[in-house]
C-alpha cells in the first residue's frame, strides 16, 4: 500500500523464503483454499484453480516466480531502501523457530516493555504444527519445503531467477 509520507514511518518486513511462498501458493490456490461463498467470485476462483491443477508444481513455481514473487520482493527492497526511518527485518523462519524471541524483537523495535503482553502474544503466536480437518484450507507452515517438493532442476532455475532477492533478503 502506498500513501503520502510512507517513508516517514518505521517499517517491519516480515518475509518468508519466496521459494516456500511459491510451494505453499501452489497447494493452497490449487487444492486447499476454501471456495468463496459469492457466486460471482466462485467462477473466477474455479477457473484459476483448474488452471493451477493442470500444471505441475515445478511449472507453477517457475511461472509465478517471474509473474509476482520477484516483482513483489523487489518492491519490498525498494521500499526498504527508500525509507527515512528505522526498519526491522524478520523472517518466517525466525518466527517458526522461536516465537517468543520474534515477539520480543517487535516489542523492542517499538520500545515497548510489557512482559504480560509478550507472554500472551507468544502463547497465541505458535505456528501451525498439525492440520485439523476443520482447518483444511491451512497449510503446514513448514520451512524449506521447496527443497523436497521441487525437482532439482527446478530448484536450480528458481535459485538463478531469484538470486538477487535471495541474497538481498538473506535467504541463501
Amino acid at each position: 500500500i502506498e500513501f503520502p509520507g510512507l517513508n516517514d514511518y518505521k517499517k517491519i518486513f516480515f518475509l518468508r523464503d519466496p521459494r516456500d511462498v511459491l510451494v505453499s501458493a501452489y497447494y493452497s490456490f490449487g487444492y486447499t483454499q476454501v471456495e468463496p461463498d459469492s457466486k460471482k467470485i466462485l467462477k473466477e476462483f474455479n477457473l484459476k484453480r483448474n488452471e493451477i491443477q493442470k500444471q505441475t508444481i515445478d511449472e507453477f513455481v517457475l511461472k509465478q516466480s517471474k509473474e509476482w514473487i520477484k516483482p513483489l520482493y523487489m518492491d519490498y527492497k525498494s521500499i526498504k531502501e527508500s525509507t527515512n526511518k528505522e526498519v526491522l527485518y524478520l523472517t518466517y523462519n525466525q518466527y517458526v523457530e522461536n516465537p517468543k524471541k520474534f515477539v520480543c524483537e517487535i516489542f523492542n523495535f517499538f520500545k515497548i516493555h510489557n512482559q504480560d503482553s509478550i507472554n500472551f502474544l507468544t502463547k497465541i503466536a505458535n505456528p501451525i504444527t498439525e492440520i485439523k480437518k476443520s482447518d483444511q484450507h491451512k497449510r503446514s507452515g513448514k520451512n524449506n519445503q521447496w527443497e523436497t517438493d521441487l525437482l532439482e532442476s527446478t530448484q536450480i532455475k528458481l535459485n538463478n531467477d531469484l538470486n538477487e532477492i535471495l541474497k538481498y533478503w538473506k535467504f541463501c
